[in-house]
């Protein structure tokens, strides 16, 4: 029987609050030297999701993205946030949209991230999906 993971939920917490005060190495720093970082069929290591992270405060959004966390659970190593990004983007278009991140944690490194977003949602105010189209 799984049990819930405070630690798991605690560091799915910190992950969204490094993103929003924009600190990418700390944020490259919740995960393991091996992790697997999943973004909607695209597949990153660390280093090149924190030059991803970095892209995209820089290269897409004008205020934000700021990711307001919702719900948290943990089962055994993995925990679930549900998250609102909001933002304007370098056009001036809002940016609103439901995010899920699951985190697979091994002690306290995520040693894989998957995440889902409303791609349509994200293309409609971008124009595009991510600053590497």
């Amino acid at each position: 029987m799984s049990v819930q993971n405070d630690r798991a939920e605690e560091i799915a917490h910190r992950y969204t609050e490094l993103l929003n005060r924009e600190e990418f190495d700390d944020l490259a720093d919740l995960f393991a030297d091996d992790a697997r970082i999943w973004i909607c069929g695209d597949t990153f290591t660390k280093e090149s999701f924190r030059e991803l992270a970095k892209g995209v405060f820089t290269t897409m959004y004008a205020q934000g993205p700021f990711m307001e966390p919702l719900n948290c659970f943990s089962c055994g190593e993995r925990a679930v946030i549900e998250v609102i990004t909001t933002g304007t983007t370098m056009s001036g278009n809002p940016y609103r949209n439901r995010y899920c991140l699951v985190f697979e944690m091994d002690g306290d490194k995520i040693v894989a991230m998957n995440e889902y977003l409303d791609s349509a949602v994200a293309r409609a105010a971008h124009g595009r999906f991510s600053p590497t189209e």
